[in-house]
């Protein structure tokens, strides 16, 4: 997962230290975005099929080898071009590394350690999250070109080395004989249920607002006001809300209606939204909101995960999460590329209000359903 952390900012500066056209950089993350978006249900369908504790030793090879050659690409001076196929199948390797992740916690423990499991495993995710690109931009600027490519790919080399060492036992059924009529099966499961698709479509446009609210015109306003300084200091505290409640939740869980506080924690992701809006030019109530949407994004990932391990049969919660996982990733480029002209067109304040009305409607309208608010921690059949 450090690999992983550290691979957006690396790559970043090993693109930059490569070439003085700046509009490469976005060539680079677009070409390693979009294929990790387009191949998540493939490797959704891989994780159901085979052995996850090998999915993930594999990909972990693969992001290693890509590694590798980009750092050797930019250290030896090779062509800027070559980064774009490069990220491609980067991205392809940790579009079939996430859904084995969330797979794979059911395969280890039992129902009643799911929660346990997800919000450790959150506590070390967002630990990483803090660390992995401050590393990533220390080992840029201090070594050579490439060089902090390199370090990521012994990272996910010692990764897959201790994968190697480890055998999970194999609770899902045997593959049936056509990859593509599994992937339509994970589908119809996904459809069929509307307690998952409608928070999968809820997260989706809070994603798409959030996103293009907080980086895109976040950062803008920032620069017109507060300064970049402190822009970059209510961002920690986002990573510090995201720690903090993860780690709390290792202790506690709701004993009942466990989406309904989930849901509650999507709604969070309004608050900073709607404080860009009204209080732009104080960064104190920027920071307490941001930490607010952090431990609110925490408190929602960890109950979610934990409601579809433990309602999803395990021969499909793979395929099942990778359509949850694309619905959310689909829509962020999407809030990226309208925040910007909508803010021109409504004036960033009234856009910015608007864009937290409507996170918090669409975050709450799931809770209408009686599927979503009474659905409890039970064991798949």
């Amino acid at each position: 997962m450090l690999g992983t952390a550290m691979t957006p900012v690396a790559l970043a500066f090993t693109v930059l230290q490569s070439t003085t056209d700046s509009n490469y950089l976005g060539y680079v993350l677009a070409a390693q975005m979009i294929p990790m978006v387009v191949f998540l249900v493939v490797g959704g369908g891989l994780a159901d099929r085979f052995r996850r504790d090998r999915i993930l030793q594999i990909a972990n090879i693969s992001a290693c080898t890509t590694a590798v050659f980009i750092g050797a690409n930019a250290f030896f001076g090779g062509p800027v071009w070559l980064f774009l196929p490069l990220a491609a199948l980067n991205g392809i390797s940790e579009a079939a590394g996430l859904p084995a992740m969330r797979g794979i916690i059911p395969d280890l423990v039992q129902v009643e350690a799911l929660h346990r499991a997800n919000s450790m495993l959150s506590t070390v995710k967002n630990a990483i999250k803090v660390l992995g690109p401050t590393i990533g931009g220390i080992l840029a600027a201090g070594s050579v070109t490439g060089g902090a490519m390199m370090v990521s790919a012994v990272l996910f080399a010692a990764a897959a080395t201790i994968m190697g060492f480890v055998s999970v036992p194999t609770k899902h059924r045997t593959p049936g004989p056509s990859f593509v009529r599994e992937l339509q099966a994970g589908w119809s499961y996904f459809r069929a249920h509307r307690w998952i698709w409608s928070v999968s479509l809820a997260l989706a446009i809070v994603n798409a607002i959030y996103i293009g609210a907080w980086q895109i015109l976040g950062a803008t306003q920032a620069l017109q006001t507060i300064g970049p300084g402190a822009w970059g200091l209510i961002l920690s505290c986002n990573a510090a809300g995201l720690l903090i409640s993860s780690s709390v939740m290792l202790k506690w869980k709701p004993r009942s209606r466990p989406l309904v506080f989930a849901l509650g924690g999507a709604i969070l992701q309004g608050v900073p939204v709607l404080s860009l809006a009204l209080f732009g030019s104080f960064p104190v109530v920027l920071a307490a909101a941001s930490f607010t949407a952090g431990a609110g994004a925490a408190l929602f990932g960890v109950l979610w995960d934990t409601a579809l391990q433990s309602s999803i049969p395990l021969s499909m919660i793979s395929r099942v999460s990778a359509y949850d996982d694309f619905a959310a990733y689909v829509a962020i480029p999407l809030g990226q590329l309208s925040a910007a002209p909508l803010a021109s067109l409504l004036g960033i304040g009234p856009a910015l209000t608007w864009g937290a009305v409507l996170l918090v409607t669409a975050a709450a309208l799931p809770l209408a359903q009686r599927t979503v608010r009474a659905k409890e921690i039970v064991a798949a059949k």
